[in-house]
């Protein structure tokens, strides 16, 4: 070898074994003495098989010593030899050695004091890590990264870089302190499991003391009592402008209900100042600190905070409605303005109402709402409705037939046949408000009802044929009354009855003419008597008087007592 050629061999090998570059870092050839030609100089150099070997590397070459001999990395010479090593790079500028890992937890687990799960551990200065080598093992003297983990025997010593500390909440977030680590953040900002103020949503937080001091944690991670933590928690919006915040709502009731102090059953309940429902938020549990719907009411122990507007203007009658006051609250608008309980004065169908006292007075009001006493009410009547187009009003019933039968004449032969569209009291506390077509209101309450024409048509539902067919034949076409004829059909042996009944259509109902002007001595006059409608060829209609029985003569003529309009 000529002299140029080994300087520039020498160059190389100087190049090579004594500077290797990584990053900022360098590795460096070392001799390490001490192998007694036993051990290979592989496993010398990289402590395979004692810790007591000194620093760790991995093998260049081997020298045996008092021969000068060479011998390979991987041979056991069995007489003293001089093992050359080159080192692993060290740690970068600015990072520092931290030993002691025995293999079991990654370098970027020992570096920032957390062990697997998260959990914090005292293993010394706190980092973060950038890199790490192998002490002691089959790969001792190699580097490793910081997620390697090769097990227990295999010590580590990690390059760890100052930790990054948590600069403190985002913008519109504000530190929460107390948590004693046994609650994630994301349920200690919204309370999820007690009262620990202000509720809101986690958005991080950072180890308040422990190994690691000052380190970010993520919201859904809880480290266990001792560890503990300040809380980075976002509020929710607050109230609109122009709305309050009205507190005490133990999740029960939604804020629709607490603004307007309405109670589940409907009926008022003293909550504080009235309001109208614009928003609210949870204060506690699994919805803390998050915003809520007006209609939904979470539950009991999920608090809410509502946020209320102003009341509405109390509501005003509709057109051609009159306002009735004196409602104590224990009647229903519906009952007080029809005098359904008592005589409360001029009588009318509901069609609304508003609280006049109480904790929601100038609040609307349903006709069917009972509010109980001491929530006074003013109800909004109308006036019964007039007949509708077409139909015609039928004087004389009672109160002890409904419309529906008095139209219909199912019961007595009370003049024209129609179907029932609706009616009205004509008298008595009632007088002026709506009757149902099937409602019977009982003797001294009269009535007018409204009925169309009835269709001429054959049986809606004619029973089937038994026994006596022709018989209940007649009586099951008679009942509609714009039926006269009717015949059973027969099916089957021996003529049993089987079929059903057919119902003909009869001659239109006749006109009933009024009464003719009866003139009767003053001794027989009835005033204030309830009509007794007796059925004469004439169609007349008679009374019974207490001295006086109504009879009809032969000759059609008529003769009773004379009873007042």
């Amino acid at each position: 070898m000529s002299q140029t050629t080994a300087s520039i061999y020498f160059g190389i090998l100087l190049l090579v074994t004594t500077l290797v570059v990584s990053g900022t870092a360098f590795a460096e050839d070392f001799d390490k003495p001490g192998n007694n030609g036993s051990a290979s100089c592989s496993r010398f150099c990289s402590n395979d098989g004692s810790r007591g070997w000194g620093r760790a590397g991995t093998c260049v070459s081997g020298t045996v010593i008092g021969t000068g001999a060479s011998v390979g990395c991987g041979i056991a010479p069995g007489s003293p030899v001089m093992c050359r090593c080159s080192a692993p790079p060290g740690p970068p500028p600015g990072a520092f050695e931290k030993g002691g890992n025995n293999g079991s937890a990654t370098c970027t687990e020992y570096c920032s004091n957390r062990s697997r799960g998260g959990v914090p551990t005292n293993w010394g200065p706190l980092g973060t890590c950038v890199g790490g080598r192998v002490e002691y093992g089959p790969r001792g003297g190699t580097a490793i990264g910081c997620e390697d983990a090769p097990g227990v025997g295999n010590d580590l010593t990690c390059y760890c870089a100052p930790p990054n500390l948590s600069s403190g909440p985002p913008a519109g977030a504000v530190e929460k302190g107390g948590n004693n680590g046994t609650a994630t953040c994301a349920n200690y900002c919204r309370n999820n499991g007690g009262p620990w103020g202000p509720a809101g949503t986690c958005v991080g937080g950072r180890y308040s003391d422990g190994p690691m001091n000052g380190t970010p944690i993520s919201c859904d991670v809880a480290p266990g009592l001792g560890n503990h933590l300040v809380c980075y928690c976002r509020p929710p919006p607050g109230p609109p402008p122009g709305a309050f915040e009205k507190g005490g709502n133990n999740g029960t009731a939604s804020c629709a209900q607490y603004c307007s102090n309405t109670g589940n059953d409907g009926r008022p309940v003293n909550w504080g100042r009235l309001g109208t429902c614009v928003g609210g938020r949870s204060e506690n549990g699994p919805g803390g600190g998050s915003e809520i719907a007006c209609n939904n009411a979470p539950g009991l122990g999920n608090d809410l905070i509502c946020y209320c507007g102003p009341p509405g203007p109390p509501p005003e009658p509709p057109q051609g409605a009159f306002v009735k006051a004196g409602n104590n609250g224990t009647a229903s608008c519906a009952n007080y303005c029809s005098n359904n309980g008592a005589d409360w004065g001029r009588s009318g169908d509901c069609v609304g109402g508003r609280l006049a006292a109480g904790p929601r007075a100038g609040a609307g009001a349903e006709c069917n709402l009972v509010p109980g006493m001491g929530n006074d009410l003013e109800c909004f009547c109308r006036p019964a409705a007039e007949p509708p187009q077409g139909s015609f009003v039928k004087d004389g019933d009672n109160g002890t037939a409904s419309c529906a039968d008095y139209c219909m004449n199912r019961g007595g032969n009370w003049g024209s046949t129609g179907v029932c569209v609706g009616g009205r009291f004509s008298g008595g506390r009632r007088r002026g408000a709506s009757v149902a077509c099937d409602q019977v209101p009982g003797a001294g309450n009269p009535m007018q009802c409204y009925c169309e024409p009835a269709p001429m048509h054959s049986c809606a539902t004619p029973p089937s044929c038994t026994t006596s067919a022709s018989s209940m034949c007649s009586v099951t076409c008679r009942a509609d009354r714009e039926h006269a004829n009717c015949t059973c059909t027969y099916s089957g042996p021996y003529r049993i009855p089987s079929g059903e009944c057919r119902c003909e259509p009869g001659p239109p109902p006749q006109p009933v003419d009024p009464p003719p002007a009866i003139s009767r001595p003053p001794h027989l006059q009835c005033s204030g008597v309830t009509p007794n409608l007796v059925r004469c060829p004439r169609d007349q209609r008679c009374c019974r008087c207490p001295q006086v029985v109504a009879s009809c003569t032969s000759d059609g003529m008529v003769m009773c007592g004379w009873c007042h309009p």
